[in-house]
């Protein structure tokens, strides 16, 4: 007995990794008697770009930041055999070749979590949407379409994204707006909300995995251990340097993921571990992007979230959906066009937050998106006993 999971784990990104990671053993923990795999995919173009943004970054940036992109890379591909992958790598522009080996190694197929409905950046048709009549079960994890103007894409790519839908044992969405584009495709759908895994990230087990402890990756940096630090996870220049004139003189102000310049380090090399390990260890994150968020929230880090992006009205943004929908946290949002004119009551609810006002609505919000992901094992348990047949107890639900 197979569960495969279909999602994206290659890219060169912390969150797109640790949420693969955390759904896939969560899942072998619910199910011990299942064997859970990664279908190691990657689209052909996805592939590529992760070569085109080092070569771009060489261009724009120099050598000597190129040089800590391919460090990042690196650390990111040693990082990969701590996910369960199927044993063949499939990077194939045929999809029927990629739904064919699913088909005949699984027994049931899980899509997402991620933006997999969104089909910008890989193309259309797309692996996470698919036209094809599997012999298996079908269902999605926490999906979301967010990037995608659905609402200007051709009609005929509604209706057959509808078709898969329809064919589907399960449609679990990650956020109100993947809800309202799933109903377009198909109005007699219903769609669940089911949370990003990383809300039921078995930390212990992440962290018990070789990673370098804060100390040893400060010291490696020559930074103050002692000394408390804010993460710093954006690149906008201006709001960085606000954060830094505010901070930096009883904090750290470390910078992932991307350098910002006005922070005091930038911690290029991390492994995936070491990255949420940082987090944990903040006093306060400041981000626009949605798993950095996620990864201070579930390790109870407030964090400041500003909203970059331009996908906007009449669709709800992500980051949006997370702050004032899941955690009630509008005090800890701001849209970027905004920061100028509510700046002063941004950084005065920061100083709130480090003094620990808004972890009760922390707390809260993790529970109720706890909840969502044992609702999905319960479903799955039923489909799983009604399409493969199975009646032993061995495959009983142990979460």
């Amino acid at each position: 007995m197979k569960i495969g999971i279909l999602t994206f784990h290659r890219p060169i990104n912390y969150g797109a990794f640790l949420q693969a990671y955390a759904l896939s053993h969560k899942l072998e923990t619910c199910f011990p008697g299942i064997k859970i795999e990664i279908v190691d995919y990657i689209p052909p173009v996805e592939r590529n770009k992760i070569i085109l943004n080092v070569v771009r970054t060489l261009k724009h940036y120099g050598v000597s930041v190129a040089v800590k992109d391919i460090a990042k890379i690196r650390v990111f591909n040693s990082a990969l055999k701590y996910l369960p992958l199927s044993d063949t790598y499939l990077c194939v522009n045929r999809l029927e070749q990629l739904f064919e080996y699913i088909d005949k190694e699984y027994n049931v197929l899980i899509i997402g979590s991620d933006a997999v409905f969104n089909w910008n950046q890989n193309g259309y048709p797309t692996a996470f949407i698919p036209q094809y009549n599997f012999k298996i079960p079908v269902v999605t994890y926490a999906a979301s379409v967010h990037g995608l103007k659905y609402n200007e894409v051709a009609k005929d790519k509604i209706r057959e994204s509808g078709k898969a839908f329809s064919k589907m044992d399960f449609i679990g969405v990650r956020d109100k707006n993947t809800e309202k584009f799933v109903k377009l495709c198909d109005d007699k759908l219903n769609p669940v909300h089911c949370c990003d895994p990383t809300f039921v990230m078995d930390f212990d087990g992440l962290y018990a995995l070789p990673h370098r402890s804060v100390e040893q990756i400060l010291t490696r940096y020559k930074v103050d251990n002692k000394k408390p630090y804010i993460v710093v996870m954006l690149e906008d220049t201006k709001i960085g340097y606000d954060i830094y004139n505010k901070f930096s003189e009883q904090y750290t102000v470390i910078s992932l993921f991307k350098n910002n310049k006005y922070s005091d380090i930038f911690l290029y090399d991390l492994s995936p571990i070491e990255w949420a390990l940082i987090i944990k260890r903040a006093s306060l994150m400041v981000t626009n992007y949605f798993h950095g968020t996620l990864f201070a929230l579930t390790q109870k880090v407030p964090a400041v979230v500003v909203d970059m992006s331009n996908y906007d009205e009449p669709y709800e943004g992500k980051l949006k959906d997370l702050m004032i929908r899941r955690f009630e946290l509008s005090d800890l949002y701001v849209i970027h066009h905004e920061w100028n004119e509510k700046r002063n009551k941004i950084i005065s609810n920061c100083e709130d937050g480090l003094k620990g006002k808004y972890k009760k609505n922390i707390l809260e919000g993790i529970a109720k998106e706890q909840k969502s992901f044992f609702d999905f094992v319960s479903r799955l348990k039923k489909i799983i006993y009604k399409n493969v047949n199975i009646k032993d107890e061995h495959y009983g639900v142990h979460c």
